[in-house]
């Protein structure tokens, strides 16, 4: 109770956290929220070991004194960045020369099990009086789990011989919970997939790497 424990990530590891819990109170009364799972931070502090005893094991963490939120701007001038590579490397062009069913029978959807989204796809296809068959794989839609997860989503539609067009879904949110669909993996991935994506991501205003893509 009187220490808190959070683990930083970014693409190639992690390394465990930790601070006292008055100072951690005082940090996110500065910030103005607790960081969550996603979200872009900056912290300060230094190295914090444990030697062990009897009944535990050494340990190593980084002792957090300050932490504040990366920007937006942060992250925008990253996925800017990226964005241009891929378009350098002509990676936003190839899902456009594919040829599209003009009616596809069986469509594959990658979405939360639980999340609006399914439910908006069924009815968007009602709407239109589409009567064909729906190949669903369920996946995490945010948090660092996600992109790997519609990778493999993404493999395993385009292998069943009848699935013509995948589309990937989520509803809106904040550029945090929508970073996952910006991973370089994933966009690449569906760059060079043979099946035509449709990226349903976020609100009207969102835009993603996927959505270029």
């Amino acid at each position: 109770r009187a220490r808190v424990y959070c683990e930083q990530r970014d693409a190639t590891g992690a390394i465990p956290c930790s601070a006292w819990l008055k100072e951690w109170e005082a940090m996110i009364a500065r910030v103005g929220a607790a960081p969550a799972e996603g979200m872009q931070i900056v912290v300060a502090g230094g190295c914090d070991y444990y030697p062990g005893s009897a009944t535990s094991s050494p340990g190593f963490s980084f002792a957090v004194s300050d932490l504040r939120v990366a920007g937006e701007g942060d992250l925008l001038a990253r996925i800017e960045r990226l964005r241009r590579q891929l378009a350098a490397e002509g990676l936003l062009e190839h899902q456009k020369r594919l040829p599209r069913p003009l009616l596809p029978r069986t469509i594959g959807v990658i979405t939360g099990e639980g999340g609006k989204a399914r439910d908006d796809v069924r009815a968007a296809l009602a709407r239109r009086g589409w009567a064909g068959r729906l190949v669903w794989a369920f996946t995490p839609v945010q948090d660092r789990h996600a992109a790997p997860a519609i990778v493999r989503a993404l493999g395993d539609l385009a292998a069943v011989a009848d699935v013509e067009v995948v589309i990937v879904a989520r509803g809106g949110g904040s550029l945090a919970d929508l970073l996952c669909f910006c991973d370089e993996t994933l966009c690449r991935t569906v760059a060079l997939l043979g099946v035509p994506v449709i990226a349903s991501v976020g609100h009207h205003t969102d835009r993603t790497l996927l959505d270029d893509v």
